[in-house]
C-alpha cells in the first residue's frame, strides 16, 4: 500500500497545566479548583486532586509510549509534571510533536477536564469545564487547522449545558464531550431533549469518551475491571440514545464514541436490532432502525485494532463510521511510532477505506481543510 498522504489522530489530549486553575476557574469556585500535591498516602509523586475524585498521578497523563515499556514506566511514573513534554504548555512544540510522529493535525480532548466527569459536584464541575474550554480554545488558536479542539459540558443541569455549548462553540472549539453515565432516567428521558435540539441546530458532535465507570475513573478501580468496563458504559448510554428515541426526534444529531474500539459496534448493532425487531415488548418503539442510526449518527475511534477488525467494522457499518487516534500524549500513546503502526494497520486495507479510517473520516465532521494541510506540510518539507 503507498503511504497515506494524510493522517489526523481522532483521538489526542492537551493535559491541563497546574496552575491554569487559579488563572481560569470563576473566582468562587477557584478555592475547590483541581490542584496537585506531592507524595500521597506513601506514594511518591505529584497527584491531580479534585472534589470526589480518588488522587490520580499526573504521569498518567502524559508519558506518551511509556506504558509499552515497564522498565522505563516504572522509572517514570513517580515523578511530576517536572517531566512533561514541552507541549504541555506551548502549542508550537506540539506541532513538532505531530511532525515527529508524522501525523498531520490532531482532534484534541481535554484530559483533567475529561476525568472530572466523574465527579459529583454539577455546579463546581461546570465552572471548571468553562476553564478548560477556555484554556482549550487559547491552545488551539495557534494552528486552528492542525490543532481542532473538543471541550466538555456537563449536562445535568441542561440550561447550563446549553448555554456552555453555546460559548464553547463561540471560542472556536468544534465539538463537546459529554458524561458516558448520565443521571436518573438515562439519555433517553425527555429532560435532555433541548441540550440535543442545540446540538443539532449548531452542528456540534457530541462525544463519549472512555475513562469513566459507574461515577469513578476506570484506572483508579482496583484490579483490571477498570480497563474492561470502560466501553459498557458508552454501549449502555449509546443504546439508551438510540432506543430511547432520540435520533428519531433529531436525525441530524453526531454522536463519537472515542477510545472504546470498534470490534463491539456490529454486535451491537446486531443486539439492539434483534431488540427491535423480535423483542419488541421488552424495547422501546423506535422509527429507524439501530443500523441506520449507526450508519448515519454514529463514529467510533480506535487505536491498536489491527487490520482484520477494521476490515471487518467496515464491512459490517462502514469504513465512513470508524476513526484511529494516537491518544497522545498519554502513556498508551503510539506516538512516536504512529506512522509504524499505520503502515501495520493499513496495509490489508483497502486504500480508500484506509483514507477515511486515518484521517478522512475526522476532517469531515470536524471541518479540517485536508487540501491547505497537504500544502503547508508540502511546504515545510521544501
Amino acid at each position: 500500500m503507498q503511504p497515506l498522504n494524510f493522517v489526523f489522530s481522532a483521538d489526542s489530549h492537551i493535559v491541563e497545566p497546574p496552575e491554569m486553575w487559579q488563572q481560569r476557574v470563576e473566582p468562587a469556585f477557584r478555592d475547590r479548583a483541581p490542584k496537585t500535591v506531592r507524595d500521597i498516602n506513601g506514594e511518591k509523586g505529584e497527584f491531580y486532586v479534585f472534589d470526589t475524585l480518588k488522587p490520580i498521578r499526573v504521569t498518567r497523563f502524559f508519558g506518551a509510549g511509556h506504558l509499552h515499556d515497564r522498565e522505563k514506566w516504572q522509572q517514570f511514573e513517580p515523578h511530576g509534571f517536572e517531566k512533561a513534554p514541552a507541549s504541555i504548555y506551548d502549542p508550537a512544540a506540539r506541532l513538532k510533536e505531530q511532525d515527529l510522529d508524522g501525523v498531520d493535525g490532531e482532534l484534541l480532548f481535554p484530559t483533567m477536564g475529561m476525568v472530572m466527569l466523574a465527579a459529583k459536584d454539577d455546579a463546581l464541575k461546570a465552572a471548571c469545564f468553562r476553564a478548560v474550554n477556555a484554556h482549550l480554545a487559547d491552545y488551539c488558536s495557534h494552528a486552528p487547522n492542525r490543532l481542532v479542539g473538543v471541550g466538555v459540558v456537563g449536562i445535568n443541569d441542561v440550561p447550563t449545558a446549553i448555554r456552555d455549548l453555546q460559548s464553547a462553540a463561540k471560542m472556536g472549539l468544534r465539538g463537546v464531550l459529554i458524561t458516558g453515565a448520565p443521571g436518573e432516567g438515562g439519555y433517553g428521558a425527555p429532560v435532555y431533549d433541548p441540550f440535543w435540539a442545540a446540538a443539532q441546530d449548531m452542528d456540534i458532535p457530541l462525544t463519549v469518551h472512555d475513562l469513566q465507570v459507574r461515577g469513578q475513573v476506570a484506572f483508579t478501580m482496583s484490579g483490571h475491571m477498570g480497563f474492561f468496563s470502560l466501553p459498557m458504559e458508552v454501549q449502555a448510554g449509546l443504546a439508551d440514545m438510540i432506543l430511547g428515541g432520540i435520533f428519531d426526534r433529531f436525525p441530524k444529531l453526531k454522536i463519537i464514541s472515542a477510545e472504546n474500539d470498534i470490534g463491539w459496534l456490529p454486535h451491537f448493532v446486531h443486539r439492539l436490532e434483534h431488540a427491535c425487531t423480535k423483542i419488541g415488548a421488552a424495547a422501546r418503539p423506535v422509527k429507524r432502525l439501530p443500523s441506520e442510526v449507526v450508519r448515519e449518527n454514529i463514529w467510533a475511534s480506535t487505536q491498536f485494532e489491527g487490520s482484520t477488525i477494521m476490515e471487518f467494522v467496515s464491512k459490517a457499518v462502514g469504513a465512513d463510521r470508524i476513526m484511529w487516534g494516537s491518544d497522545y500524549p498519554h502513556p498508551d500513546s503510539t506516538y512516536p511510532d504512529s506512522r509504524k503502526y499505520i503502515r501495520e494497520i493499513a496495509g490489508p486495507l483497502d486504500p480508500s477505506d484506509a483514507a477515511k479510517i486515518f484521517g478522512g473520516n475526522v476532517a469531515g465532521i470536524y471541518g479540517v481543510d485536508v487540501d491547505a494541510l497537504i500544502r503547508d506540510k508540502k511546504q515545510r518539507a521544501a
